[in-house]
């Protein structure tokens, strides 16, 4: 039986037998709840919840390593921040560094977040202008295209640092409003997160 499981009982049962020894005007055990048996419970609770609490905090993983040394892995995706048309001003632009995570809470599953950039824009022209520009844009800048659908594009690359990062458009005139978003992660340089699909 666990620590917490035990305290539990203990408190649990002197909380129960207190309440039960008292005894009435009559001199008769009443039986009945009194004022400290929801206090006693509330106290118990509260004192469990805090073991479990501290219990489940204290299982969890540790950080592994640095997920991006000298911010170098940054560096290589954050000039897909540039792919905006010409005369168009992001909405957003963000730049987002690996955080500790598990997609399910459970140890085997804890990693680093990738490294991200983000942009977002409006744009009420044609699909197409924003398609050929970000194409050239990405070829540029030494991005190899995956695939496309109807409005949306990705990429992949190599990176100097080993590893691979991907990039995603999407969005289009379709959307509401008329808007994009270019996306690029770089994975971890160690212990990336995984596990779940």
């Amino acid at each position: 039986m666990s620590a917490v499981a035990a305290l539990t009982g203990v408190l649990w049962h002197h909380a129960v037998v207190t309440d039960r020894g008292r005894t009435g005007i009559s001199g008769r055990r009443s039986g009945l709840p009194t004022r400290l048996t929801p206090i006693a419970i509330a106290l118990v609770t509260a004192i469990v919840a805090a073991l479990a609490g501290c219990a489940s905090k204290q299982s969890l993983p540790s950080p592994v390593g640095d997920p991006d040394p000298g911010h170098r892995r940054m560096a290589e995706i954050a000039p897909v921040l540039s792919v905006l048309p010409p005369g168009v001003q992001p909405i957003r632009r963000d730049k987002y560094e690996p955080v500790w995570d598990s997609c399910d809470a459970m140890p085997g599953t804890f990693g680093w977040d990738p490294v991200t950039v983000e942009v977002d824009w409006r744009y009420t022209g044609h699909d197409a202008h924003v398609l050929a520009h970000v194409s050239a844009v990405m070829k540029s800048l030494g991005w190899t295209p995956d695939h496309r659908t109807a409005a949306d594009l990705s990429w992949h690359r190599e990176l100097s640092t080993g590893g691979y990062a991907t990039a995603d458009l999407l969005g289009g005139a379709s959307s509401r409003p008329p808007s994009w978003v270019m996306e690029a992660l770089a994975t971890a340089a160690n212990h990336p997160i995984g596990g779940c699909v």
